[in-house]
């Protein structure tokens, strides 16, 4: 149309590079030139050539994204500050609504089941560990398997529960004891046999160290459970002939001791005094009457010095009496009639003071407390008499004998 410019070439979008440009119309040449090719129409795809199958499952290659475009999100603008959302004045929180007061109370009551269900556990624990401190007795092989699994446990408490009659003195009945006798010798390889019916007699053979033993245990029934006609052995203290013994490390105060099987180690108080190698003592089962202290005492070499300075000692006190015949010395004199003796006069002398250090102190067998010596003393007694200075010496055996157990040591001659 006349005075309308042609439009100008269109300008290309630069926000998007992507976006589809428009179409420049051609400018009129002439008519030898190539006429214009038809508007532009969509491609057609070529016809399907025969080939290879296609695997549909193939991964289909990405593309880029389009940012802005139609399925694409919207390309963000980083290194910009967004403000917070700040609440309005007044605002007040919606209260809690049904659904949150229904999982609060939920939430409690799966607490409080927790709580309710580990007590149970706890009791249901607890009673089962008081059934097994005490091994089922509903049958004498059990009360026999019971009482012999405690000693090996050393569970003393355990094996006076299958007892039919408690001991007065347990001092002795301890777990600390049992653990002490299993160090000399352990309850071990118990093997229980069941009696015929209608038998409380049962036979178990086991070891205690060393030894072998075969005993035969005599129960009886009580309720509903059988228990141990004897579950200890009262072994007598006259064999430490009163010397004071220590079992496994403890002293035994009283004529007689309850103990239970096992090995116990002898030993005494004092440095003056010990038992020999060969001491020591094992209960066999609780119908052990054999059972019997094995005491073999010995002076040791610091008592036999305590005893030679308790006899010097005494021998020098003697000395110095003014007697013909001092109490509790080794020295003796006569005074023949016709002689006047002035008593303050009188002066002992020790012609053979060696003869001291000689001893060789020994222990009574009858009384292992006290340590005895003979000893040969050559002795001079002077003193003024009628006829002016009498004298006599004489060559006499005297016995020490020294109490090694007591504070301080004591010679009776």
């Amino acid at each position: 149309m006349s005075g309308q410019q042609p439009p100008g070439p269109a300008e290309p979008n630069p926000q998007n590079p992507y976006a589809p440009q428009p179409i420049e119309p051609q400018a009129q040449r002439p008519v030898h030139q190539p006429a214009q090719p038809p508007a532009q129409q969509p491609a057609q795809p070529p016809a399907q050539q025969p080939g290879p199958p296609q695997n549909p499952y193939a991964p289909v290659p990405p593309t880029a994204p389009q940012y802005g475009a139609p399925g694409h999100p919207i390309q963000p603008n980083y290194g910009q500050h967004v403000a917070p959302i700040q609440p309005q004045p007044g605002y007040v929180p919606p209260p809690p609504t049904k659904s949150n007061k229904k999982l609060m109370w939920s939430l409690i009551g799966a607490i409080a089941a927790a709580v309710v269900l580990a007590i149970v556990l706890l009791v249901a624990l607890v009673f089962r560990a008081n059934q097994q401190a005490a091994e089922p007795t509903a049958s004498p092989e059990n009360a026999v398997k019971a009482y012999l699994n405690a000693l090996a446990k050393h569970d003393a408490k355990a094996a006076l529960a299958v007892a039919d009659s408690k001991p007065a003195d347990a001092t002795f009945l301890t777990d600390q004891m049992l653990a002490a006798a299993a160090k000399n010798g352990q309850v071990a390889n118990i093997n229980v046999t069941a009696p015929p019916s209608g038998s409380t007699f049962v036979s178990a053979s086991y070891t205690v160290g060393s030894d072998t033993v075969t005993q035969i245990f005599r129960t009886k029934k009580i309720g509903e459970e059988y228990k141990l006609e004897r579950a200890v052995t009262e072994v007598p203290m006259v064999d430490a002939r009163g010397l004071p013994v220590l079992l496994n490390g403890q002293l035994v105060e009283g004529e007689s001791v309850s103990l239970f099987p096992g090995s116990y180690e002898v030993s005494t108080t004092g440095k003056y005094i010990r038992v020999g190698s060969e001491s020591g003592m094992t209960v066999r089962g609780p119908d052990d009457v054999a059972a019997r202290l094995a005491l073999n005492p010995e002076i040791t070499p610091a008592g036999a010095r305590a005893f030679r300075k308790a006899v010097k000692s005494s021998v020098r006190n003697c000395l110095q009496q003014h007697a013909l015949s001092p109490r509790n010395c080794p020295l003796h004199a006569t005074n023949p009639k016709h002689y006047n003796l002035d008593k303050n006069s009188i002066r002992w002398t020790l012609q053979n003071r060696e003869a001291l250090n000689q001893m060789r102190p020994q222990l009574d067998y009858a009384d292992p407390r006290t340590a005895s010596a003979t000893v040969s003393l050559r002795t001079k007694i002077t003193a003024r008499c009628s006829a002016g200075t009498c004298f006599s010496e004489s060559t006499s055996s005297r016995t020490a004998r020294v109490d090694l157990t007591a504070t301080p040591v004591s010679v009776r001659w």
